[in-house]
């Protein structure tokens, strides 16, 4: 268990840091949430539950 929360929490930090390097212009003077921001979070959320369901399919075998 310790394992996937560091491993969710390394994915959640690689995603914004992506974010802030990708060249892709944001701001967070407006709102601290943007589009690039947004996709951001939901790619890692989908890696994140796909890392998730495949630990957990290996653990049942």
């Amino acid at each position: 268990m310790k394992k996937t929360l560091a491993s969710l929490a390394s994915l959640l930090i690689a995603a914004s840091a992506s974010a802030h390097t990708s060249g892709v212009p944001h701001t967070h003077n407006e709102s601290p949430l943007n589009w690039a921001t947004i996709l951001t979070v939901i790619a890692a959320l989908a890696v994140s539950a796909f890392a998730f369901k495949s630990l957990r399919k290996m653990s049942n075998r």
